[in-house]
């Protein structure tokens, strides 16, 4: 949503015939102000709301994540590798843009947790340090499975 908010940005540059096209062949260490116009607009909704609830299907496992707050959620593994176990835990969700969601969280047991859901595509791309070391990649399908 675009709230009609014009503002106008100065920017001091040097050398700024770098930046252009020219014919000469050597630069010269001029200052110019550049102004530029940009529009403000809303921020993008909440990324994730309380009683969202997320499946992530990756090839050998599949997180369920339950958002309880807006700083707490609850991961538990209910099919494959680790099937039972369950944390919960802080976390922080930033929104990229519509559908597009940063969500990481630090389990109790050590391992580092850093997700970005592509809602329009139902893609998960995941990276994780387990608490025994190491760190995977993975490439899932995320699907909510309910709203509020």
């Amino acid at each position: 949503m675009k709230l009609g908010i014009h503002c106008v940005r100065t920017y001091w540059i040097w050398g700024f015939t770098a930046f252009c096209r020219r014919k000469a062949s050597r630069s010269y260490a001029t200052d110019v102000y550049v102004e530029q116009e940009f529009e403000m607009t809303s921020q993008p909704t909440p990324p994730l709301l309380t009683g969202h609830v997320l499946e992530v299907s990756f090839a050998t496992f599949t997180p369920q994540i339950t958002i309880h707050s807006e700083r707490q959620l609850t991961v538990e593994i209910i099919a494959g590798d680790g099937i039972g176990f369950s944390d919960t835990v802080e976390y922080e969700a930033v929104a990229v843009r519509d559908d597009l969601i940063v969500l990481s969280w630090q389990e109790h047991i050590g391992s580092t947790v850093v997700h970005v859901l592509d809602l329009s595509s139902s893609r998960a791309y995941t990276a994780v340090t387990p608490a025994k070391g190491g760190f995977m990649r993975l490439t899932g399908r995320v699907e909510v499975k309910s709203e509020t």
